[in-house]
């Protein structure tokens, strides 16, 4: 199934202080491919976009509008780095931003580019990639648009296949999936996380909770079958 570019809105109210957040895949900055033309211009636009954010910053961590300071964000992300947008979590004062493609696999050096030229920002944790979350966490709601699911209440079925695996994901209240693929996609992006999820997961599935065979598994689950991966 083909992802469905969507700008979303993470409320992750339980997102917690930097010592608890899971670091981002190893960028060693040799490995990130510099921009067309030559090294200086890729430099240019990260120091860029860090000197707006951090010159903003204290206004767009005041804000109550998560949606807003995302979309402030993600606005100047684009102009830099087409694709790359802004995802926001808040736990009280203290705001996560979270750098991500969506799942665009050739985007992924271009998170890891920003994030490895990122500032220190008092109030403000950044993090590359969507980040795995506990399905099933109390504190963690995952919101599109309406749409709310509660991660603890999918199952899924997961065939290894190629080195990667595959996944039949059943989700409650599943309808279609021009309608609620994309929430799919953003809820397994918490599960494994946005990188595991585009290298160690293929063929992907979704269908209504009700149609779950007897052997499917909750999505707490599927992080330890990623791991396991050889």
């Amino acid at each position: 199934m083909s992802r469905i570019f969507l700008m979303v809105v993470l409320m992750c109210v339980g997102c917690g202080s930097k010592k608890d957040q899971a670091p981002p895949p190893p960028a060693p900055a040799t490995a990130v491919p510099a921009a067309p033309g030559s090294a200086a211009p890729a430099v240019n636009r990260a120091a860029t976009f860090w000197k707006w954010f951090t010159e903003h910053a204290a206004e767009l961590r005041a804000e109550k509008d998560l949606k807003k300071t995302m979309d402030g964000i993600s606005a100047e992300l684009e102009t830099a780095y087409p694709g790359v947008f802004a995802e926001i979590g808040g736990a009280k004062d203290d705001r996560t931003l979270v750098l991500s493609v969506d799942g665009k696999k050739d985007l992924f050096p271009h998170v890891q580019e920003l994030y490895a030229a990122r500032p220190t920002v008092t109030g403000w944790t950044i993090v590359a990639f969507r980040q795995r979350a506990k399905p099933g966490d109390p504190e963690l709601t995952i919101e599109m648009g309406n749409q709310k699911l509660d991660p603890g209440k999918v199952r899924f079925v997961g065939t290894p296949a190629g080195g990667k695996l595959d996944i039949d994901v059943f989700i409650p209240g599943f309808t279609t999936n021009e309608e609620m693929g994309q929430l799919g996609f953003l809820i397994l992006d918490h599960a494994v996380g946005e990188f595991d999820m585009e290298t160690k997961i293929g063929g992907i599935e979704f269908a209504a909770l009700d149609k779950a065979p007897a052997s499917a598994k909750p999505l707490a689950e599927l992080p330890a079958m990623v791991d396991a991966l050889k």
